[in-house]
């Protein structure tokens, strides 16, 4: 099947992100989601995470650091979804603790952080966490968003070869879980 949602997805985060109140609706379902990736990464304040994946709505990046109190270098490989996610993350005064940079999950440096959180879109999966696992530090805690079953033609799962430590269940239209690798 043609992948569709994931594109519906793109453009209406970026639509939404140059209205507020619209923006501001759709990133509130994920605080929650959030809080549960930070419990299971087990983040203390003061770390440095690396977010793969933030669209012109950073929300999992703002939500981290202000939740978690951490340090935050969010990528994402479209230009506009950056410059989008930089206003947002400017607008809510958070540009000392959340960086955003154009860059892909496949080949970005990870050497620098102690998690490392991957969004749902973002692809292909497999190849980021070779990255991740090879570039990024020993004891790196990785969090990948693992679709719903119905949606796995919509969104890339993590290959099955990949066992995780961990998981956390979720209710979110696209996806079931997020799991801990």
């Amino acid at each position: 099947m043609r992948e569709v949602i994931s594109p519906l997805v793109r453009i209406s985060e970026k639509v939404l992100s140059y209205l507020p109140w619209g923006a501001r609706l759709y990133m509130e379902p994920y605080r929650e989601v959030v809080l549960k990736e930070i419990e299971l990464a087990q983040l203390k304040p003061g770390e440095k995470v690396l977010q793969i994946g933030s669209g012109a709505l950073p929300y999992s990046a703002i939500f981290l650091a202000e939740l978690a109190q951490v340090s935050v270098c969010a990528l994402d490989i479209d230009q506009v979804a950056v410059k989008r996610a930089v206003y947002w993350v400017e607008k809510l005064g958070l540009s000392a603790k959340v960086k955003v940079k154009e860059g892909n999950g496949r080949d970005f440096p990870a050497s620098d952080f102690s998690a490392a959180f991957v969004a749902l879109q973002a692809k292909p999966k497999g190849e980021i966490l070779t990255n991740l696992f090879s570039q990024g530090p020993g004891g790196l805690r990785v969090v990948v968003r693992q679709p719903l079953e119905r949606f796995k033609s919509q969104y890339e799962a993590v290959p099955i070869t990949w066992k995780c430590q961990n998981k956390v269940q979720q209710k979110m239209l696209t996806f079931s879980s997020q799991l801990f690798y």
